[in-house]
């Protein structure tokens, strides 16, 4: 898996990652309208589906993710308020995330028992990602890369069209020792490598400004912002270990299928049943037709 990971390629299918992000965007969506039935389902589905795959990163987006649209929902802004909301979750994810270790880590040859190897693990990924960011100030050209990480997306969306020549880069990164092994590096390397020190203050403006724009759309109450910002909160959480803002291709996945969720919902299909107040609207019309008409017999009478 780790060979696999270092040469671009996983060792999951592709469709077990597409079939992973439709439920949990199907369940982001669901809950921006209402919990029922329809929502726990796809929901659980999709806590299920995570758990299996030992994807770390697919449960924060799920939890993460729905935690963001009840407080919006709930318009709870304070933060001591919002921790005593979010305290389970928390506890769910982290539980969780420090247990899937276990499952995709190489944990040979670590000593200590499975607390110390958790312990160390958590240790290594709060303290690890800034020392090993420091190495790359330090020495910038050991770590210079031949496939640009940043536009990862149009380069490759360009050289698909045969436009030019593009290498997608490894899936994990290289290591260091900082003084442990640790292959992350923050959100910064990257910036930091291929737009220098300017380039990269200016990108992550341009990115807190668009956080921001989406925040208040969604703090108004729409559905479509609110589910698109509850999505990009795992991006915000994770800049400690890594980048997420260069899956463009993710977030324009995630985009479209809410847009064509709104736009099949909003469709007169007969595929689709009409909600009760429509049913209630029908039934009134059809009786005050009825009772103009009987009104009409009684004058005419």
């Amino acid at each position: 898996m780790f060979k696999n990971a270092q040469s671009g390629k996983l060792s999951v299918p592709f469709w077990v990652n597409d079939y992973l992000r439709i439920v949990i965007f199907a369940s982001l969506l669901f809950f921006t309208e209402k919990k029922d039935r329809q929502f726990w389902a796809v929901t659980v589905v999709a806590f299920i589906a995570c758990i299996l795959s030992t994807g770390r990163g697919d449960l924060v987006i799920l939890i993460a993710g729905l935690s963001t649209i009840s407080l919006l929902q709930r318009k709870q802004e304070s933060f001591l308020v919002a921790m005593r909301i979010l305290r389970w979750p928390i506890v769910l994810v982290s539980a969780l995330w420090i247990g899937l270790i276990f499952t995709n880590k190489d944990t040979k040859g670590m000593t200590g028992g499975a607390a110390g190897i958790a312990a160390t693990f958590v240790l290594s990924y709060i303290a690890g990602p800034l020392a090993a960011f420091d190495s790359v100030v330090q020495s910038p050209a050991g770590f210079m890369s031949i496939s640009s990480h940043t536009f990862q997306f149009p380069l490759h969306l360009a050289a698909t069209l045969h436009l030019t020549d593009y290498t997608m880069p490894p899936v994990l990164d290289s290591f260091v020792f900082v003084p442990f092994s640790m292959n992350v590096y923050t959100i910064f390397k990257f910036y930091f490598l291929e737009l220098g020190i300017t380039g990269t203050l200016v990108f992550l403006l341009f990115l807190g400004l668009l956080h921001s724009l989406i925040y208040l759309k969604a703090r108004q109450g729409g559905r479509l912002s609110m589910y698109l910002f509850a999505l990009s909160i795992n991006t915000v959480l994770v800049v400690i270990a890594g980048d997420l803002y260069s899956d463009l291709g993710s977030f324009v996945a995630a985009l479209g299928f809410g847009l064509l969720y709104f736009l099949i919902g909003s469709l007169p299909l007969r595929l689709f049943p009409a909600n009760k107040q429509g049913h209630l609207n029908l039934r009134t019309s059809k009786a005050c037709y009825a009772s103009s008409l009987n009104h009409k017999e009684i004058d005419l009478g």
